[in-house]
Parts: structure tokens; C-alpha cells; sequence
């Protein structure tokens, strides 16, 4: 059975008012995610990165202000991942393949997806051998249809340093 969210208590225009400056804000921070990354992560055995994968006709630039949160909590090799997402799942599954093998130069991946790019990492995982090629250290943190806010992006990940 599928389980549904419960209906919330704030009134609509409240909810509609949040939508609308969460549109406003990602059409804000949209032209800085068009500009390719040039970020690699230094050659260590030892470290951990993680790497955001956005979701369906957006950019790199949606998950900014997580990846700058995260930076903040201490995650310091912190990599966003951009791909076109009108090009398909696997287009996009064998596009983070190619930008981890370039960017990513030893250690732990942790892998932070929103909507359809936990769906890419899923087909990345699954479909490509990757998880079985460089070690057991990937995750995935926040189900691609269960949601996670920033602090449980952190608590997943920082729940898995152990590991």
C-alpha cells in the first residue's frame, strides 16, 4: 500500500508564496550552473567526496546552496555533477561515469541525487559495474522518492563516516 504524506496545516497562500520564491530562486541561480566544473579532487586514498547529481531540466546550480551547506558541516571535497537530463537516464548514467573517472581520483563517493539524478545514480550503480569496480564505498542518501532536507543529507552522511 502506498503510503501518503499527511495534508498540511499551513494555509495555501503560504505554501504557494514558498513555491513561487523557490521557483524564483532556482530561475536566479540557473546561469551559474551553465558554466562546466573544473574541480577535481586531490589524488588520496583516504578521502571522502560527495557528489550532487540534480534533477530533471535543471542545472548544477539547484543544489549550490546544499553544496555550500555542506562545505560549511565540514564536507570539504564537495563536487556537483551536471548532465542534460532531456537526453535520458542512461545518457546520464554513462555521463557521471565519465565525470567521476575524470574529477573523482581516489577514496569514498558519496552520491547526493535529487528527482531524476537518483534514478542516473541508479542506473549508474546498477547497470554500469561501478560499485563493484572501485570498492564498496558508494551510498546514495535520500531516496529518490522519499525526499531529505540538508540536515538529513548531513545525518546520512556523516551516519555512514563509520562505514
Amino acid at each position: 500500500m502506498i503510503e501518503d504524506f499527511p495534508a498540511s496545516e499551513e494555509p495555501v497562500w503560504r505554501l504557494v508564496a514558498r513555491e513561487f520564491l523557490a521557483l524564483l530562486a532556482a530561475g536566479v541561480l540557473y546561469p551559474f550552473g551553465l558554466r562546466a566544473p573544473r574541480r577535481s579532487t586531490p589524488r588520496k586514498p583516504a578521502q571522502r567526496t560527495v557528489v550532487l547529481v540534480h534533477g530533471y531540466l535543471a542545472n548544477r546550480s539547484t543544489l549550490l546552496p546544499l553544496a555550500s551547506y555542506l562545505r560549511w558541516r565540514g564536507f570539504h571535497q564537495v563536487l556537483s555533477f551536471n548532465y542534460r537530463s532531456s537526453e535520458g537516464v542512461e545518457r546520464g548514467a554513462i555521463a557521471l561515469r565519465d565525470y567521476l573517472r575524470q574529477h573523482v581520483r581516489g577514496g569514498r563517493i558519496d552520491l547526493v541525487c535529487h528527482c531524476l539524478g537518483g534514478l542516473v545514480a541508479r542506473v549508474y550503480l546498477q547497470q554500469l559495474g561501478e560499485s563493484s569496480t572501485r570498492g564498496p564505498g558508494r551510498d546514495a542518501v535520500g531516496l529518490a522518492l522519499r525526499g531529505a532536507g540538508n540536515r538529513q543529507v548531513v545525518e546520512d552522511l556523516q551516519g555512514s563516516r563509520a562505514a
